[in-house]
């Protein structure tokens, strides 16, 4: 577990104290927006699962999420600011304490999925992208479909050609 000394300081590192520029902002914002047009058009109902917010606001990722010790901690430190909170985590278990911790102690929204960081697809997994509709729900989805590449090894099987390929790549 990471020391709560540490965390604050990567929170402050990532969210510093001062404004963020314009570019970034106007990114937050875009994303945001073409999230809740897109939410719109496909369930013909505002996302329920993120509040309204003002830009500029803020977003932070934990890909390996854990218990939500990260985004729990950035949650405390900035408690006005416009935050939307997301995270992803492997193991079931966690992932199911990471929901309950953030359902206790997050005051702003938050979107976790269960799945493997390192073989999601970047190009399908975006901000705007509907994988996060699957996010906090205590029985996860399969979400192999959002994944970029099969593991060459798995509890049954094991192929040592795809395990030389991945070295290659």
């Amino acid at each position: 577990m990471t020391p709560r000394a540490i965390v604050e300081l990567m929170i402050k590192m990532v969210h510093p104290t001062n404004k963020l520029d314009g570019e970034a902002e106007l990114f937050c914002y875009d994303s945001y927006r073409n999230y809740v047009l897109w939410h719109y058009l496909t369930y013909h109902a505002p996302p329920t699962h993120l509040k309204q917010m003002d830009p500029p606001f803020k977003t932070q990722l934990d890909p390996a999420v854990g218990t939500g010790r990260f985004l729990i901690v950035a949650n405390q430190m900035m408690p006005k600011a416009n935050l939307v909170l997301f995270g992803i985590e492997i193991s079931l278990a966690l992932y199911r304490a990471c929901l309950v911790n953030m359902a206790m102690f997050s005051n702003h929204p938050f979107t976790i999925i269960c799945a493997d960081t390192l073989r999601l697809d970047p190009a399908f997994t975006g901000p705007s992208s509907q994988i996060w509709d699957t996010g906090n729900q205590w029985l996860p989805p399969d979400l192999s479909r959002f994944y970029s590449k099969p593991p060459p090894i798995t509890a049954d099987k094991f192929s040592l050609k795809d395990f030389v390929k991945i070295g290659k790549t």
